[in-house]
């Protein structure tokens, strides 16, 4: 079984190698895609749902595009490589039928920043196919719709997928989340952490011992913040599988500066950044019996977002 760190991840992301097809299921071409925007979208947790910009657009115009193919004889033929090197090729026997909806159910995912790589590949390659993405595909990805692009990633969406893919004993298929795997990208932050199980970290001494690490934003109680649909917006980050050893750092708060931190390297997405590596000073964690509630709540500090946050620090046994 091989592992992949969240950096070797994050490049299957911004290294995107999507073939294009014609209407005899032939690649004519290939586009190369960086996809690194941030996207979240709230809108589920509406009364009724409200659908992410652009998502029903290009659900209508595959539809449309796969039925007349169809109509001719025709069949739809999806391309996908996985971030394991697996070449998979998926072609329905016909429109509705159950592999059908997984492709357009996968496919969609990137509108809400939850797809995978390989999901990814199914909504680009479509996109091309049915004609809604004119200007090209990075465009198309980059354009902003409403506060974010059209598609990409928010943070649970990259953590989640990461820690359901990392390791090459459960790949990628069209199906498999029906397997219910521990940890996926369409979990809320809250539900990740749980599904860890592992000890929180509670002192800067116990990271001496690198591993990969994931720091969830906790509230004014301590308690990691869930995420979903309401004002209370949570945040999750993950480490590389080392550390930096204790450095100085710059632009600190005034209370901070002045001593040496320990330092890892890590990935997020993050709003006003996208899918980017981050480097995460430990400025402190709290193991005070005075306090019980805000025990294990460590004070970090993320270098591109100029700002401390407050987080929870899980392990990634």
């Amino acid at each position: 079984m091989a592992t992949m760190g969240p950096m070797q991840y994050a490049r299957k992301y911004w290294g995107l190698e999507i073939p294009i097809l014609n209407e005899d299921n032939e690649i004519v071409r290939y586009e190369n895609v960086e996809f690194s925007k941030y996207r979240m979208h709230q809108g589920w947790g509406q009364n009724p749902p409200v659908f992410p910009p652009g998502q029903m657009e290009f659900v209508n115009a595959v539809n449309n595009y796969s039925y007349n193919l169809y109509k001719q004889g025709k069949h739809l033929q999806v391309r996908v490589r996985t971030i394991w090197d697996t070449a998979i090729v998926l072609s329905p026997d016909r429109q509705g039928d159950e592999l059908y909806n997984s492709i357009i159910e996968r496919a969609a995912r990137a509108f809400s920043g939850k797809g995978s790589p390989e999901d990814v590949q199914l909504t680009l390659q479509l996109a091309a196919r049915c004609g809604v993405a004119a200007k090209g595909l990075q465009q198309y990805c980059d354009e902003t719709v409403d506060a974010y692009a059209r598609l990409g990633l928010d943070c649970n969406g990259f953590v989640g997928n990461y820690l359901c893919y990392r390791n090459s004993a459960f790949s990628w298929h069209y199906s498999n989340i029906a397997a219910k795997p521990p940890i996926h990208g369409n979990m809320l932050i809250g539900e990740i952490c749980k599904k860890l199980a592992s000890k929180l970290v509670s002192n800067v001494e116990e990271m001496l011992a690198p591993g990969i690490y994931v720091l969830a934003m906790v509230n004014g109680n301590g308690a990691v913040i869930d995420g979903g649909w309401g004002p209370d917006v949570g945040h999750i980050m993950i480490t590389q599988a080392h550390h930096w050893g204790f450095s100085p750092v710059t632009t600190l708060p005034k209370e901070y500066s002045g001593k040496h931190y320990l330092l890892y390297s890590g990935v997020e997405a993050t709003p006003g950044v996208g899918l980017t590596d981050f480097k995460y000073s430990i400025l402190n964690i709290i193991n005070d019996d005075k306090d019980r509630l805000k025990n294990g709540v460590a004070t970090v500090w993320r270098d591109k977002a100029f700002r401390q946050l407050a987080v929870k620090i899980y392990p990634v046994l």
